[in-house]
């Protein structure tokens, strides 16, 4: 079973399923989430959109994959930049800009994390693997999703700098929380 949900923030929240990678993700393939990698505006590949009024906007993947190993379920769920749909206004492109787009990518990161505590210490067996593996994706999904409106209504997309600051600081003490569960860099 492999789940991967799209979200493509701060303009407009949506998700579709991922089945079929188009031209452009094969040229820029996605960018996992690793501990001391930042992203820089050339990894921001995708096209401004003409409707939009937003200095940048980042896109990513969080999602699982499932395996049998033994007669246990081995869960592996990543947390992917989309190089080919995030994009930046050049005149825009400031670090200001680019630390509060590293910091939706983070965000994904720590849902990731807890998506995967919660599927590693969930008593799911063959008989009731599809429920409680998609209650338990969804459960963190929303909860994603919900930061990520939150970070932005209350940072206004960065332009207020205290609240960038504050948020800056929430989203370094989360990912300190589960480093056990941290995305594996390889």
């Amino acid at each position: 079973m492999k789940i991967i949900f799209v979200i493509s923030l701060l303009s407009i929240f949506a998700f579709t399923i991922n089945k079929n990678a188009d031209t452009n993700a094969a040229k820029h393939p996605a960018i996992k989430w690793c501990k001391g990698h930042q992203l820089n505006w050339k990894d921001f590949k995708g096209r401004v959109p003409v409707s939009s009024y937003n200095a940048a906007q980042t896109a990513y993947e969080v999602g699982f994959d499932v395996n049998m190993v033994g007669n246990e379920f081995k869960f592996i769920v990543t947390c992917n930049f989309l190089p080919h749909r995030s994009w930046v206004r050049k005149k825009d492109a400031s670090d200001h800009i680019l630390r509060h787009e590293q910091l939706h990518f983070d965000i994904a990161e720590i849902h990731a994390r807890r998506m995967r505590k919660e599927l590693k210490n969930a008593n799911i067996t063959p008989r009731n693997l599809q429920t409680k593996a998609d209650k338990i994706y969804k459960k963190n999904w929303d909860a994603l999703v919900q930061m990520q409106k939150d970070y932005d209504r209350e940072s206004n997309h960065s332009i207020n700098r205290k609240e960038q600051a504050q948020w800056d600081k929430k989203i370094m003490r989360l990912l300190g929380e589960n480093l056990k569960y941290a995305s594996e860099c390889k």
